[in-house]
């Protein structure tokens, strides 16, 4: 079962878009894309997960590598640094690493190793500290159903998630039912009872559903928005960018940010 979680969550997060990089990274990206795979390949055969080039605003670039992990892993810094070198070596760049944990247990890994003149040193972060509409705001549906893993009101969080796929997937039966396999599947990270409640909310849906005609959840994308441009401003993203990434009209967000400065 792990290999399939780790499966699903490459392929969930392949190329992660701008919203989530902000959380991680904690900087303004101009853009991020996935690595050539010629040099990809390289680093696959040493399981590193997902390797990403990124260019700030500044027009600093660097290599992002991110490590989905299930388990507490005492070895994870020094596993870490060795990737990490090697896609220095490769790329011939600087390399952020970046390890997220989804397991259900507490987590205990430490993101450094330090030995005579070797230091190492790099963020671990449990999802369950990202905000839920990070994930929820993404219009990407393997990005969206990472939201189940936050745990933040199941009930609630399940049916947002399904809903929004069926709007992502556009009517394609065939991939909302597979995001709903892998939403099942990862479920299982947070237990068996959280698995049990995406199958009775599946079974509830109804098989058709224009959701995009519904001004419940047109209100709610609307306000999810609204929060995620609150959030932004307030760290000091300039509107541009807010509004590629959250899709508002820019006279909204110049009316948000004159009253958040008032």
């Amino acid at each position: 079962m792990a290999n399939e979680y780790d499966k699903i969550l490459k392929e969930s997060v392949r190329e992660p878009k701008l919203n989530l990089l902000k959380q991680l990274l904690g900087i303004d990206t101009k853009y991020v894309r996935a690595a050539p795979p010629r040099i990809q390949q390289t680093i696959v055969e040493r399981e590193a997960d997902t390797a990403l080039e990124v260019e700030t605003i500044d027009g600093r670039k660097f290599l992002c590598h991110i490590e989905w992990q299930s388990t507490n892993d005492k070895s994870m810094a020094l596993r870490m640094a060795k990737y990490d070198i090697l896609l220095m070596e490769s790329y011939e760049c600087e390399v952020m690493g970046i390890v997220i944990y989804v397991g259900n247990k507490a987590m205990s890994m430490r993101g450094n190793i330090q030995s005579f003149g070797l230091h190492y040193e790099c963020p671990v972060i449990d999802i369950r500290d990202v905000p839920p509409n990070v994930f929820l705001s993404s219009k990407d549906p393997g990005e969206l159903i990472l939201a189940i893993l936050t745990g933040k009101e199941p009930e609630r969080m399940i049916r947002e998630i399904l809903i929004k796929l069926q709007v992502l997937t556009k009517g394609d039966q065939v991939y909302f039912k597979e995001k709903v396999r892998h939403l099942e599947v990862l479920s299982q990270l947070r237990g068996n009872e959280l698995q049990k409640q995406v199958i009775k909310e599946e079974e509830n849906m109804p098989i058709t559903l224009d959701i995009r005609q519904d001004l419940r959840f047109q209100e709610g994308v609307q306000e999810g928005r609204l929060l995620d441009a609150q959030k932004m401003i307030e760290e000091g993203l300039n509107l541009p960018l807010i509004q590629r990434i959250t899709g508002l009209e820019m006279a909204k967000l110049q009316e948000l940010k004159k009253q958040l400065e008032a």
